[in-house]
């Protein structure tokens, strides 16, 4: 019988040597491929909307880079980081946002959580297709029984599927789901379940995004505007609102921009700054009328009334609003706000450029 490093079964790449380097290294070199090829279909910032581009991805490019992952154990911590590089190239690709962007932002904006979680969700989704599995099944009975081994540590060298998911639920807090299982044969249905881990997955990846950010103290205005698990909202009006797309998502661009950690002198006033899109939008004498234009285009479309409300907000107030946080300060409704944040994209545009 002749002996391989490697066999493939059913679409997994085994080795040998149990080291599943190899394996993670492909399924890397798999999603940029799929990334490079859906960028000639306009998978990127210049052409398709971020939405778009980001569902394409998730569609068509994770089903195939995660391919098997519900049996991936045992991962080091160079494979999943080959694998969340992978996903920020992506994410960067898609938005046109510099290399050195925060990744923790770089997913913000699109919605989106790290790999390692995404391997989670199908691990938790794994473990309820075995559950619902027909009785007769192989799979089903194999499971079972692994599982009472588990659950009364009969074997004190177990691996695999079973000790990993176990590691998983109590990571979430979901453990409790298992244990009702074992004792009373009780589990969630298929839709309850998918909503449950979801829910807790993205809300553990905000919560510990949220406080990456915060220790780097770099990005206090994108964790102001936005802060959620959604796509970013210029995001979801540019899909309305075509035309404006490429001024919209620079906003968005500007809004993942790192403060500067040194002073430094303006090359148009020679005055000293820190923030850099806080100054060039709304304080460098030298761009004055240009920022007077910006000003006449959003009178013009929202009124005399809501621009002095606005003109009369703080600085960092009105720019968080222009860059699009919380529009019912200014008591716009939902068609309005949209007018106004396209006005202030191309003002933003002309004042930049």
């Amino acid at each position: 019988m002749e002996e391989t490093a490697t066999y493939m079964h059913v679409g997994v790449k085994l080795s040998s040597n149990n080291s599943s380097k190899e394996r993670t290294r492909e399924q890397c070199n798999k999603g940029k491929g799929m990334l490079a090829g859906l960028s000639a279909v306009g998978v990127r910032s210049t052409a398709l909307n971020p939405i778009i581009s980001s569902q394409l991805w998730e569609t068509v490019c994770i089903p195939s880079m995660l391919h098997g992952s519900e049996l991936w154990c045992n991962l080091t911590s160079t494979e999943v980081d080959g694998l969340e590089k992978t996903q920020k190239l992506a994410a960067k690709c898609i938005q046109g946002l510099p290399m050195r962007t925060h990744d923790e932002v770089a997913r913000g904006l699109l919605g989106w959580a790290n790999v390692k979680s995404l391997i989670h969700l199908k691990k938790m989704a794994f473990l309820r297709q075995l559950i619902n599995a027909p009785i007769g099944t192989l799979a089903r009975q194999i499971f079972i029984r692994r599982l009472y081994e588990f659950v009364f540590q009969t074997s004190d060298t177990m691996k695999g599927f079973l000790p990993d998911i176990a590691i998983i639920l109590d990571h979430y807090d979901l453990y409790s789901y298992l244990e009702e299982y074992v004792t009373e044969s009780s589990f969630p249905s298929k839709a309850a379940w998918k909503a449950i881990t979801k829910r807790s997955v993205f809300e553990h990846y905000a919560h510990v995004a949220r406080a990456r950010l915060s220790l780097k103290g770099d990005v206090p205005r994108y964790t102001r505007v936005h802060g959620g698990n959604n796509p970013f909202v210029l995001y979801k009006i540019a899909k309305t609102n075509v035309l404006y797309k490429s001024n919209l998502c620079n906003l968005a661009r500007i809004l993942a921009l790192p403060c500067n950690d040194t002073y430094i002198d303006c090359d148009l006033c020679g005055i000293t700054y820190i923030d850099c899109v806080d100054h060039y939008i709304m304080q460098c004498p030298m761009l004055n009328d240009k920022r007077d234009k910006l000003w006449d285009m959003i009178t013009d479309v929202v009124g005399v009334h809501v621009a002095a409300c606005l003109f009369h907000k703080s600085e960092s107030e009105v720019l968080d609003i222009f860059l699009g946080k919380r529009w019912e300060l200014v008591d716009l409704d939902v068609n309005m706000a949209q007018a106004f944040i396209c006005a202030v994209s191309v003002g933003i545009k002309g004042i930049l450029l």
